[in-house]
C-alpha cells in the first residue's frame, strides 16, 4: 500500500479510537429520550445519574458517551449488539475515571502543555509511529511531523489533487483531522496524568532488593533432571475427609475473620415465559403462507416482483442498497448469488424465522473479488522445507490430476486450524487482503483452477479458485417469524401483576404461584451493585426493599416476565456457619488426608531409600516402577505434570541436592519423594549481568500490581451512588 494511501486510512478508522464523536444526542423535542426520564424532575441536561464521592455524572454525559463507544465500536467492525454490556461498560469506565481524576488533585498532579507536546513530537508511543511506517518498517517523521505540526496539509495525504477536490471536503477533512489530533492529546494528557500517578503511588512500595532479585531470576533461569514419586490425597482412603461436627464449628469460631461478608439479598421468584400464543403462531403461519400462495398464483416475473414489493412494505421488510459481496452476509449470499434480477428466493426457514429474498439490481463494481479454498502445508523454525513442498506438490497432484475432492483433501490435510474444518473455504476476498504470493497466484487463475504449490511466508498453498465476481448487488429481504401480539403481553403482565397484588394483600408467596401453576426459585445470593437474573435495575429494587416486599413484573432477557419477593437480607458482617460448612470440611479434611499421605510417602521412602537413585527401582522394587515420574529438563513451574496445581513443589525440589533420594516433603496437595540430577543454573557472573534490567522488569510488574490493588481499594471504600434505576430498566 502507498503511503497517501496507507495515511488516507489513518484518520476515520484509527484515529477514530480515539476521537469524541461530536453527536448532537440531546434533543428535548425528542419523545424518546423524554420517556428515558423516568420520571426525573428538574432540566434533563442536569438529570444526575450517579455521584462519585460527591461528583456527579450527568445523564446527559453518559448518554453520549454510549453513543460515541458504539459509534467507534462500529467504525473498527465490533460486534454492537449487546447493548447492556456497552453502556455497563462506559458506566464502570466514568466511574473509574472520576476516582483517578479526584486522586490526581488530591496528589496535585497536573500534565502542562509543554509534556504533552514533547510526546508528540518527540517521543510518540507506538500506535502513533505505527500508522505512519513505509513498507520496510520505518518510521516516516517528517511526515509525522508535518501532520502533526500543520494539520491543513492533511489535504495533501487524502490520495487524490487536492485542487480536484471541493473546497467544502478540504475543510471537512482538515476539521475532522484536528478533531482527532485534539482528542489524541486528550489521550496523552491522560495517559501521562495516570503514569505519574501510578509512579506516586508504587515507587515506594516497588522496591526490589538485589538479592531477592538474584534468588528470583536464579529460580526462573533454572532446570533439572527430576524423578519424584508422589502421594497425593487422591491415594488414600477418602473415609478422612468425613470431619466431626464440632471440629468444623471450632474452626469457624477461631477463623471467623476469613469468612466476612458484605450485605447481600435474595429472591425467590416465578417467571411468566413471553411466548407467542397458539394464535400468534397462527397469523405467523397465516402471512407466510399468504406470501407463498399470492406468488404461486401469478407467471410473470413483474407480477410477482409487484407483489413481494408489497408485501415488503406490508411486513417491514428490508431494502439493502448496493453491497460488495464481501460485505454480504455468507448465510444470504449463498441464496441470492444464483438469482437473477426481480427474481426471488424463499421460504427459507431459519432458527431466526422464515425468510425471502429479492435481487433488485447488480452493477460492476470497482474491485473483483474472488471465492477460494486452500490448502497449506507450513512452513518454519525446524521443518523441513523440501518435505513441506513436496507434501504440497502430492496434494496438488491429487487434485489436480486425481480429482479427488478438494474440500475433503483441505479438511485433512491442510495445516491451516480456520479453514480446514470448512474444507479449506477462505470465502470472498478482494485484493490487498491476502499475502501477495498467494493474491497474485489467485487473481491470475480462472475459475475452476487448482493452481500452486504457492510459497508465501506461511508455508505452502494448494489454491482451488471457486469464483470470481466484480459485482455489488442490491437486494431486499422479508423476515417473518412467530411474534407475540400486544394482546398476547398484555395478558401475560395482567398474570403477573394479579400475582404481585395478592401477595401485598398477605397470599403468600408460594400459595399464589402454586394456583398459577409456577414453581418458584431462589436466587444467590448477591451484593448491591452487581447483576441477578440478568439485570442490576432487579437488584437496586431489591435493596431498597423490605423483607417480604414483592417487587414490580419485570420482563428480562431469556427469563420472561419476572415476579421476585424479597426473601432473605444479611448486612454485613460474617458469613454464616452453614455456607461455610462445606468449605471447611473440606479444607480440614484436606488436612487429614495429607497426614495419611505422608504416612504412606514414609513407607515408600523407607524402601527406596538406600537404593541411591530412582533408575534402580524398576530392578530392586518392580512394583513402584510406574509411580516414578520423570521430569527431564523441568524448569521451576507452579504446576508438577501428573499432579497439578502445587506451588511448593519447585521452590523445594530445586533447594535439594543432586543424586540423592530425598525425604518426602509437604505440598499443596500431595507428599513428594525427590531426586535431582544435572541441576543447571545460572553463573554469577550471568546473574550479574543481567540483574539490572532484570530488576526493572520485576519492578515494572510490582508497580503494576500495587498500583492496582491501591485502586481497588479506593474504588472500595469510594461512596458510589448509582441512580440509573430512575432513568432505565434495563442495565
Amino acid at each position: 500500500m502507498g503511503t497517501l494511501q496507507q495515511i488516507r486510512r489513518i484518520s476515520p478508522y484509527v484515529f477514530g479510537i480515539f476521537a469524541v464523536l461530536l453527536v448532537a444526542f440531546f434533543t428535548i423535542g425528542d419523545p424518546t429520550v423524554i420517556e428515558g426520564l423516568r420520571g426525573a424532575s428538574g432540566s434533563p441536561t442536569s438529570q444526575v445519574l450517579g455521584e462519585v464521592n460527591g461528583d456527579e455524572i450527568l445523564y446527559v454525559d453518559f448518554e453520549t458517551r454510549v453513543r460515541e463507544e458504539t459509534e467507534n465500536m462500529k467504525r473498527q467492525d465490533q460486534d454492537v449488539s449487546d447493548d447492556k454490556a456497552i453502556r455497563q461498560r462506559v458506566w464502570d469506565q466514568m466511574v473509574d475515571e472520576l476516582i483517578l481524576h479526584q486522586q490526581m488533585e488530591k496528589y496535585g498532579i497536573h500534565i502542562t502543555d509543554e509534556q504533552v507536546k514533547e510526546q508528540m513530537l518527540d517521543n510518540p508511543p507506538d500506535y502513533l509511529k505505527n500508522m505512519f511506517m513505509d513498507s520496510a518498517g520505518n518510521f516516516m517523521r517528517d511526515i509525522y511531523v508535518d501532520l502533526i505540526t500543520n494539520p491543513q496539509n492533511y489535504v495533501n495525504y487524502l490520495g487524490a489533487d487536492p485542487s480536484q477536490i471541493s473546497i467544502e471536503e478540504r475543510e471537512a477533512a482538515v476539521n475532522n483531522f484536528r478533531k482527532d489530533l485534539m482528542n489524541i492529546e486528550k489521550y496523552l494528557r491522560e495517559t501521562l496524568a495516570r503514569q505519574e500517578l501510578q509512579n506516586l503511588v508504587s515507587t515506594g512500595a516497588a522496591f526490589i532488593s538485589p538479592s531477592f532479585a538474584g534468588l528470583k531470576y536464579k529460580e526462573e533461569n533454572s532446570s533439572a533432571d527430576i524423578k519424584f514419586i508422589a502421594v497425593t490425597t487422591r491415594d488414600v482412603p477418602q473415609e478422612a475427609m468425613e470431619i466431626k461436627k464440632e471440629d468444623i464449628e471450632k474452626y469457624y469460631n477461631e477463623n471467623k475473620h476469613k469468612y466476612k461478608q458484605k450485605s447481600q439479598r435474595r429472591l425467590n421468584y416465578v417467571t411468566f415465559m413471553m411466548l407467542p400464543s397458539s394464535d400468534d403462531s397462527s397469523k405467523f403461519v397465516r402471512r407466510v403462507t399468504s406470501i407463498i400462495d399470492e406468488l404461486g398464483k401469478v407467471e410473470s416475473d413483474e407480477a410477482r416482483d409487484s407483489i413481494f414489493t408489497l408485501k415488503l412494505i406490508e411486513y417491514g421488510g428490508i431494502n439493502h442498497d448496493y453491497t460488495m459481496v464481501q460485505d454480504i452476509d455468507p448465510n444470504v449470499y449463498q441464496y441470492i448469488a444464483i438469482l437473477g434480477n426481480k427474481k426471488i428466493a424463499g421460504p427459507i426457514q431459519k432458527a431466526d424465522g422464515t425468510y425471502f429474498y429479492r435481487v433488485d439490481d447488480r452493477r460492476i463494481g470497482d474491485n473483483e473479488m474472488i471465492k477460494a479454498s486452500h490448502i497449506l502445508i507450513r512452513t518454519g523454525p525446524g521443518i523441513n522445507e523440501d518435505s513441506a513442498k513436496a507434501e504440497a506438490m502430492k496434494l496438488y497432484r491429487r487434485a489436480k490430476v486425481d480429482k479427488e475432492p478438494f474440500a475433503i483433501l483441505a479438511s485433512t490435510h491442510s495445516e491451516d486450524n480456520g479453514s480446514a474444518p470448512k474444507g479449506g473455504d477462505l470465502g470472498y476476498f478482494g485484493k490487498g487482503m491476502m499475502v501477495p504470493e498467494f493474491e497474485n497466484a489467485a487473481f491470475s487463475g480462472n475459475v475452476g483452477d487448482i493452481v500452486g504449490p504457492v510459497k508465501s511466508s506461511f508455508g505452502y498453498h494448494v489454491i482451488h479458485i471457486v469464483d470470481k465476481r466484480n459485482e455489488d448487488l442490491k437486494y431486499s429481504e422479508i423476515r417473518l417469524s412467530p411474534s407475540i401480539s400486544t394482546g398476547t403481553k398484555q395478558r401475560i403482565f395482567r398474570d403477573a401483576v394479579s400475582l404481585q397484588k395478592q401477595v401485598q394483600e398477605g397470599i403468600p408467596f408460594d400459595t399464589v404461584a402454586a394456583r398459577l401453576g409456577l414453581t418458584p426459585t431462589l436466587s444467590p445470593f448477591f451484593e448491591k451493585n452487581k447483576a441477578v437474573l440478568g439485570s442490576r435495575y432487579i437488584v437496586d429494587l431489591a435493596f431498597k426493599a423490605n423483607l417480604g416486599d414483592v417487587l414490580e413484573p419485570l420482563e428480562l432477557d431469556r427469563y420472561g416476565v419476572v415476579v421476585a419477593t424479597l426473601s432473605d437480607v444479611r448486612e454485613t458482617g460474617f458469613k454464616p456457619l452453614e455456607d461455610v460448612r462445606t468449605e471447611i470440611s473440606q479444607r480440614l479434611g484436606k488436612v487429614k488426608l495429607l497426614d495419611m499421605a505422608k504416612e504412606k510417602a514414609m513407607e515408600i521412602y523407607n524402601q527406596i531409600k538406600d537404593l541411591g537413585s530412582m533408575d534402580n527401582i524398576g530392578s530392586m522394587v518392580p512394583e513402584l516402577t510406574d509411580k516414578v515420574m520423570d521430569l527431564p529438563m523441568f524448569k521451576p513451574s507452579p504446576s508438577v505434570p501428573g499432579v497439578g496445581s502445587d506451588a511448593v513443589f519447585s521452590p523445594k525440589a530445586f533447594s535439594l541436592s543432586e543424586n540423592k533420594i530425598h525425604e518426602p516433603f509437604r505440598g499443596e496437595n500431595a507428599y513428594f519423594i525427590v531426586e535431582i540430577k544435572n541441576k543447571n543454573l545460572p553463573t554469577e557472573e550471568s546473574i550479574k549481568s543481567e540483574l539490572g534490567q532484570y530488576i526493572e522488569q520485576l519492578s515494572l510488574q510490582t508497580k503494576g500490581t500495587v498500583y492496582y490493588q491501591w485502586f481497588q481499594e479506593k474504588k472500595e471504600k469510594a461512596k458510589i451512588d448509582d441512580n440509573r434505576s430512575a432513568f432505565y430498566k434495563e442495565y
